[in-house]
């Protein structure tokens, strides 16, 4: 008789996400991933076995981006939840930090990233005034 493998059902992954900031406060820097073209997203990734969340948002920020951040402070933490068709249960614990840096976005793990680039960053006065002209 043949001996089962144990399977595994769910798998946990610690990541980190930076929301930056231009030094001017005028931009925000995205990233657009080769996972999911038609979407820009914070930068961010996968936290390595005994680093700190606040280390790992640094790192994936040059690698995707190639702008050095710097941590202003922690937002906040969320959990996501993802299927995968084999049935295994992805469970991401993530951190998430707002950040301040500069200078021209070049990805530095294109494997990953298609484009990084600043975005112009609107107030909320700014937004509501656009959101007012689009309705009318």
């Amino acid at each position: 008789m043949a001996k089962l493998e144990p399977r595994v059902r769910a798998l946990v992954v610690r990541s980190s996400s930076g929301f930056i900031k231009s030094v001017h406060d005028s931009e925000i820097l995205l990233v657009n991933y080769r996972s999911a073209q038609h979407i820009w997203d914070l930068p961010g990734g996968h936290i390595n076995i005994g680093e700190k969340p606040e280390i790992a948002v640094i790192r994936e920020i040059q690698e995707e981006t190639g702008i050095v951040a710097h941590i202003i402070r922690k937002i906040g933490s969320y959990e996501r939840f993802r299927m995968l068709r084999t049935g295994v249960r992805l469970h991401y614990d993530v951190h998430v930090f707002l950040c301040y840096g500069d200078g021209i976005a070049r990805p530095h793990d294109t494997k990953e990233v298609l484009k990084a680039s600043w975005f112009q960053f609107l107030t909320d006065k700014e937004l509501r005034k656009i959101c007012s002209e689009a309705t009318k």
